[in-house]
C-alpha cells in the first residue's frame, strides 16, 4: 500500500514541474516577440518624429448568460401578461381613468389606521 501511494506521489509530482516549465518556456517566448513588436514600433516611431508612445492594455471577459428553457405555464402566464399590458381597440378613448385622475381612495378601516 504504501509503496502504491509513494508510486501516485511521483507520478504527480513529476508531471507537474514538466507542465510549469513548458507553460514558462510559452510565456517566456510571447513576451520576447511582443518586447520585439515593441522595439519595432518604437523605431518606426523615432523615425516618423513622434515623441511620445502611448501604451495601453485591455482586457474584456463576458462570462455567458445560461438560463433554462421556459416551462409551458410560464410561455402561458407571460402570453397573459402581453394580452393584459396591450391597449384594447374596442374601448372608447377616455375609459380608462388614469391613476392621477382617480380622487376617490378605499381608507383603511379605523382599527388599522396609526393614531
Amino acid at each position: 500500500m504504501a509503496q502504491r501511494l509513494l508510486s501516485a506521489r511521483r507520478l504527480c509530482s513529476s508531471a507537474a514541474p514538466r507542465r510549469k516549465r513548458a507553460f514558462r518556456r510559452w510565456a517566456l517566448a510571447l513576451d520576447a516577440s511582443a518586447d520585439a513588436f515593441a522595439v519595432e514600433h518604437d523605431a518606426a516611431a523615432a523615425s516618423a518624429g513622434l515623441p511620445w508612445r502611448i501604451v495601453a492594455a485591455t482586457c474584456v471577459e463576458r462570462t455567458p448568460t445560461i438560463m433554462r428553457d421556459a416551462e409551458q405555464w410560464e410561455d402561458a402566464w407571460w402570453n397573459v401578461e402581453d394580452e393584459l399590458s396591450a391597449p384594447d381597440p374596442g374601448a372608447p378613448e377616455g375609459f380608462w381613468v388614469k391613476q392621477s385622475e382617480c380622487v376617490s381612495y378605499p381608507t383603511p378601516p379605523l382599527s388599522l389606521s396609526l393614531s
